[in-house]
């Protein structure tokens, strides 16, 4: 059985302007949901503490989420490469 892999994606987005950054992710498996959750908790104390007066200030938030590592997969057809590109 294989087991599924996850990639945390985060994103900083303003509530006063309602614009986010460009979503961010480490691109390093993580081995269970709960641990992709888990390590989005700490990524989003750690962005907020990188600048608490501008989270402050512009009412910043980070919204997080967890993708399935597709990144050892082959695609199944070419339909789905063309769409891609």
């Amino acid at each position: 059985m294989m087991m599924i892999k996850y990639i945390l994606v985060f994103q900083v987005c303003s509530m006063i302007t309602g614009q986010c950054f460009t979503p961010l992710t480490d691109h390093k498996p993580i081995d269970s949901w709960i641990g992709c959750v888990k390590k989005g908790q700490e990524v989003t104390i750690k962005v907020v503490e990188t600048d608490p007066i501008r989270f402050e200030n512009m009412k910043l938030i980070v919204k997080y989420w967890c993708n399935e590592d597709n990144s050892d997969k082959s695609p199944t057809s070419s339909k789905s490469i063309e769409k891609e590109i």
